[in-house]
C-alpha cells in the first residue's frame, strides 16, 4: 500500500467511522422444497475497530411480510443472526485495522402457504433500521435517517398452479473504496436460480419511519406504502449519486457499477434489481449501499523487462526457442519509482495451456533503493507440447497500489525443444496380447521393457477400470537400467462371479516409464477374457434302479454324468433314505457308488445337493 494513501486514509476514518453504522444490505428469499423458503437479510455494517465485537448488533430482528394489494401485514418473522464475515478487498494489502465492512446475515426457514400467499399482486417483506453514517455527503441529515430493506415476491400459486420462484442472490460484494480520478468498478450482479431475467437501475434510497430516537420501529399492522425516500443534498440524485466523469452508473443487464469519481467523500446509493419471467415482472430487490471515495496518493505503474541468456533484453512477442542444453532461467527486472513497493508476479496463459509450477521460484519482492526488484522466469525441462508449438503467456507484475494494483504486462512466446529420446519398448509373451481363460485357471506371462538409450526405466501395470490387487492379480513393479522384466500372475477365482456362466473382459495396461527423460511412457495393453462354465441340467436323468447281485451288470447306484459345475452350482453331497426317512447312505464324493450291501430290496429316496440347486428322486433296489 502506498504510504501517502495510508495517512489520508486513516485520518479520514477517524472522522467517519467513530462507531458502527449500517453500510447497506438486501433481502433474499430462496425456495427450498414444497412451500418452504429460506428468508435472509444480508446487512452490511462498518466497524472501527473490527474487533469491537457484536455488542451493538441486533441478535434477532423482526420483519414484516405484507400484501401488495392492501399493504396489510400477513406475518411477523423473527430472523436470528446466523453468521458474520468481513468483506474481502480486491487487493488484500489495502485492508487496514481502521476499516472493515462486515456482512451480518440473518436467516430462518419460513412457510408460504398456498392458502395465504396466492394474490396475483404479490407480496413484499420489509424492515427498517436507523441510522446511517453522519459523514455521508449526498443526503440530508444522514445521522437521523434510517434504512429500509425491501424485497417484493410473487404468489406461490397462479391460476391454481404452483409458481415456484427464488429471488436473486448476491455474493460479489467487496469492501473496496474508490480513488478520485481513477476508474472504479464493482459487480452488483446477482444470480437467479430460476433463470429469470434481471434488470438493474439506480434509484433513490429509502428511509421509512425510523430515525435517531426511534431506530427500530416495529412492523406496523398496515404499512404506509410506498416508503419514504431520502432527501438528496443539492446537486445529487439517483443518477448523480456520486459525482464523476462519468458519474456513478450501472449496466442494466449485468449489474456492473462503474465511474471515475471526481470528489472525495462518503456516498450512499441504491440499486433496484427487477426480476422478469417471460417478460413479466414478478419481483424486485432494493440493495442499499454506501461507498468511500478517497484522494489517493499518486501512483507510478511498474514496468517489466526480461533478459535472454546472452544478456540482451527480450522483445515482447518474439519467439524464444529453448534448446535441450540451454539454461532454463531468464532474469526479470521490475522497475517502479515507489521505493519499497511490494511487487507480485504471476503468469497467465493466453490459451488453455497449463504452465509449469516452477515458472517463478519467487513470486513476491520489494522495490529497492535503486528502483527495481529482480526475479527469474524458470522453465521446466519437461514442459513441451507433442505438436512442438510454442507456449504463449503473459508475465504480469502487480504493485501494491490501492484499491486496485497497477500492472505491467509482458507477453512471452516460448518454444521448448525436447531432448532426443527413444521411448521404451514393451513386449509380452502372451500370444496376440490377448487370451481366454476359465475361472481357477492360472494366467501367467512375462512382460519386458527395453530402452535403446540405456535410460533408467520403471515397469508397472494398472487395471483399466479395476484394481489389480483387488481381483488378486500380481505384477511386481521393477526399476532398472536399459532392460527390465516382471512376471504377471493371476488365478481368477469365484469371487469375481455373480451370474451363471459369467464372462468378463479385463484390460490391463503395462507401462514402461522413462524416468531418465521426463517420465515419458510407453503403454502396452493386454486383453484377458475370464469366463465361468455355463451351468445347465438339461438331459440330467439319473438311473432309478440297480441290482446289487454281483452279476457285473448294474450292480451299483451312481450318476453317470452330472451337470457341469461352475462357481454357482457344484456337487456338495448325496444322502439316501429308506421309506421311513432313515438315512442309509451319505457321500460328499461326486464319484460315489452305492452298492446297497446289507440293504433290503425296495424303493429308496435320494437328495442331491448341487450348491444352490437340490435334486430329489427315487431309486429301486432289486436283487
Amino acid at each position: 500500500m502506498k504510504k501517502g494513501l495510508c495517512v489520508l486514509f486513516f485520518s479520514f476514518l477517524t472522522f467517519c467511522l467513530e462507531a458502527s453504522h449500517i453500510v447497506g444490505g438486501h433481502f433474499e428469499l430462496v425456495h427450498s422444497e414444497g412451500f418452504n423458503y429460506q428468508l435472509s437479510l444480508n446487512l452490511f455494517i462498518d466497524r472501527a475497530p473490527i474487533d469491537q465485537g457484536l455488542a451493538d448488533i441486533d441478535a434477532v430482528i423482526e420483519v414484516g411480510i405484507y400484501s401488495r394489494s392492501n399493504h396489510q401485514r400477513l406475518a411477523l418473522i423473527a430472523l436470528p443472526l446466523v453468521s458474520e464475515a468481513v468483506l474481502p478487498y480486491s487487493n488484500d494489502a489495502c485492508a487496514g485495522d481502521g476499516l472493515a465492512i462486515e456482512l451480518i446475515r440473518y436467516s430462518t426457514s419460513i412457510v408460504l402457504s398456498e392458502e395465504t400467499y396466492r394474490e396475483a399482486a404479490g407480496y413484499y417483506v420489509i424492515w427498517e433500521r436507523c441510522c446511517r453514517n453522519a459523514a455521508i455527503e449526498n443526503i440530508e441529515t444522514p445521522e437521523d435517517v434510517g434504512n429500509i430493506f425491501y424485497l417484493a415476491f410473487p404468489p406461490v400459486t397462479r391460476s391454481g398452479e404452483r409458481f415456484i420462484n427464488s429471488s436473486p442472490t448476491f455474493s460479489n460484494f467487496l469492501g473496496d473504496f474508490a480513488c478520485v480520478d481513477r476508474p472504479f468498478e464493482l459487480n452488483f450482479g446477482g444470480v437467479d436460480a430460476d433463470g429469470d431475467r434481471l434488470a438493474y437501475s439506480l434509484v433513490t434510497p429509502q428511509k421509512g419511519e425510523s430515525f435517531f430516537n426511534n431506530p427500530i420501529p416495529p412492523p406496523p399492522a398496515e404499512y404506509p406504502f410506498p416508503p419514504q425516500l431520502v432527501d438528496w443534498t443539492t446537486g445529487f440524485n439517483s443518477t448523480q449519486a456520486i459525482p464523476g466523469a462519468p458519474a456513478l452508473g450501472i449496466e442494466a443487464n449485468t449489474g456492473r457499477l462503474f465511474m471515475t469519481p471526481t470528489d472525495p467523500g462518503l456516498f450512499v446509493f441504491a440499486i433496484r434489481c427487477e426480476e422478469f419471467r417471460n417478460d413479466i415482472k414478478i419481483g424486485e430487490t432494493i440493495i442499499d449501499f454506501q461507498l468511500l471515495v478517497l484522494v489517493c496518493s499518486p501512483f507510478q505503474p511498474p514496468s517489466i523487462q526480461m533478459f535472454l541468456q546472452d544478456g540482451q533484453p527480450y522483445v515482447e512477442n518474439d519467439l524464444i526457442t529453448l534448446q535441450p542444453d540451454d539454461e532454463l532461467c531468464f532474469d526479470l527486472e521490475v522497475n517502479d519509482l515507489d521505493i519499497g513497493d511490494k511487487i507480485t508476479l504471476q503468469a497467465i496463459s493466453t490459451t488453455e495451456d497449463v504452465l509449469p509450477p516452477t515458472l517463478f521460484p519467487r513470486v513476491e519482492g520489494f522495490i529497492g533503493e535503486d528502483g527495481s526488484a529482480s526475479f527469474q522466469l524458470c522453465w521446466d525441462r519437461c514442459f513441451f507440447k507433442e505438436d512442438n508449438s510454442p507456449y504463449i503467456f503473459d508475465v504480469i507484475a502487480s504493485d501494491g497500489a490501492c484499491p486496485d494494483p497497477n500492472q505491467a504486462i509482458l507477453r512471452v512466446q516460448l518454444l521448448p525443444i525436447p531432448a532426443p529420446n527413444q521411448l521404451p519398448i514393451v513386449s509380452a509373451t502372451l500370444p496376440g496380447l490377448q487370451g481366454s481363460f476359465l475361472i481357477d485357471e492360472l494366467i501367467t506371462f512375462e512382460v519386458n521393457a527395453l530402452d535403446l538409450d540405456e535410460d533408467s526405466i520403471r515397469l508397472f501395470a494398472v487395471g483399466n477400470g479395476f484394481d489389480l490387487a483387488a481381483v488378486g492379480a500380481v505384477f511386481p513393479e521393477v526399476i532398472g537400467k536399459e532392460s527390465v522384466q516382471s512376471t504377471f500372475l493371476w488365478q481368477p477365482d469365484c469371487s469375481l462371479t455373480t451370474s451363471n456362466g459369467q464372462s468378463d473382459t479385463y484390460l490391463i495396461d503395462f507401462i514402461a516409464e522413462d524416468i531418465s527423460n521426463c517420465d515419458e511412457q510407453t503403454l502396452l495393453s493386454v486383453t484377458l477374457q475370464v469366463s465361468d462354465v455355463f451351468f445347465s441340467d438339461e438331459g440330467f436323468a439319473p438311473a432309478n434302479v440297480f441290482s446289487p447281485n454281483d452279476d457285473g451288470f448294474n450292480d451299483e447306484f451312481y450318476f453317470e454324468q452330472l451337470p457341469p459345475e461352475n462357481c454357482l452350482f457344484s456337487f456338495q453331497g448325496i444322502t439316501i433314505y429308506n421309506r421311513w426317512g432313515k438315512e442309509v447312505y451319505q457321500s460328499n464324493d461326486k464319484n460315489f457308488r452305492w452298492n446297497g450291501v446289507d440293504i433290503a430290496t425296495g424303493v429308496y429316496f435320494y437328495s442331491l445337493d448341487f450348491k444352490g440347486k437340490m435334486y430329489r428322486g427315487t431309486v429301486s433296489l432289486i436283487r
